[in-house]
């Protein structure tokens, strides 16, 4: 029932819309089911978001086309894109943006008489530069607002959601603990060691995107990684190893290794937040080429000249 009253709300005739949602709510299956209404009416459906990787995870999971909020305002500055009356114009995450770079997207779908219509949750990351106009837009034009977790299907992982999207820190880990499903140990060195055991334990080279370890820190990140390699490189998973020179300094490299691209390479099809594995590793012309496939499925080869964003 939410999500069709979202639907009715979306497809209204009302050129500014609203659709606020937990994270696992179902925005995007419910504007996929718009795009298919908006279509049918002879409209083109088009997406933006702040980052390439979100612009790219709304295009998946919707089927609306999509590309960053950057890229299509620098194209109809130059002529090159422009947006007309029969245009919905999707933004993705639309709490992170600006409100310089709001103000440009309302002047901009004004004077085209498109549809906008803006996705996100006022509660989660707010904007870099100034900004929180989602939030005033909301309040003024009104919203649809999911609320129900999709996603999880246990009611208590559900719960867990909940709590902490309302900041209930305290209960969302006491439920975790008494599941099984939290531990803590004594410092931070002993954390990280059994982290690096519990993911050597259960990853799949196979599915390398379905295990993640984080860390609050580049110091964090940086000792994962020391000690998640020092396995690979025990197992046999990392050969051919050199460092190469990126654009963060000096990065020891090897084929089997997992990287992530930092910025955005329109020319070589790679969007900044893209996980990959090397594949291979090799010398062209005095400079290093990497091989790469991507997680979703297709290989690049290229310079480290041309994409130096690698971590």
């Amino acid at each position: 029932d939410e999500q069709r009253a979202a639907h009715a709300h979306l497809v209204a005739p009302s050129r500014l819309a609203v659709l606020e949602g937990l994270a696992g709510t179902g925005k995007s299956y419910v504007l996929g089911a718009a795009r298919e209404t908006w279509e049918a009416s002879g409209y083109e459906v088009r997406a933006a978001a702040l980052a390439g990787k979100a612009a790219g995870g709304l295009q998946a999971s919707s089927g609306i086309r999509a590309q960053t909020l950057h890229s299509l305002l620098r194209d109809i500055d130059k002529g090159r894109d422009h947006l007309t009356a029969r245009t919905v114009l999707v933004v993705d995450e639309a709490g992170m943006v600006g409100s310089r770079q709001f103000a440009r997207l309302l002047e901009e779908a004004d004077r085209a008489q498109a549809k906008l219509v803006l996705v996100g949750d006022a509660n989660q990351l707010q904007p870099i530069e100034a900004g929180q106009v989602f939030e005033r837009i909301s309040n003024e034009v009104g919203s649809a607002r999911l609320t129900e977790i999709q996603r999880q299907r246990d009611v208590a992982d559900r719960a867990v959601v909940q709590a902490l999207a309302a900041g209930d820190t305290r209960t969302a880990l006491d439920s975790l603990q008494a599941r099984g499903r939290l531990h803590a140990l004594p410092d931070r060195e002993q954390a990280a060691q059994q982290l690096v055991r519990d993911w050597s334990a259960t990853r799949t080279a196979a599915s390398p995107s379905h295990d993640v370890m984080l860390g609050a820190t580049r110091a964090d990140t940086a000792e994962l990684n020391r000690l998640a390699r020092a396995v690979l490189r025990e197992h046999g998973a990392l050969r051919s190893e050199r460092v190469i020179e990126t654009a963060q300094g000096p990065l020891v490299l090897a084929e089997g290794d997992r990287i992530v691209i930092t910025r955005n390479a329109r020319v070589l099809g790679m969007t900044n937040g893209e996980l990959a594995t090397v594949t291979g590793l090799s010398e062209r012309r005095g400079e290093t080429e990497i091989t790469a496939r991507f997680d979703a499925g297709h290989a690049r080869t290229w310079r480290v000249s041309e994409q130096p964003h690698v971590e």
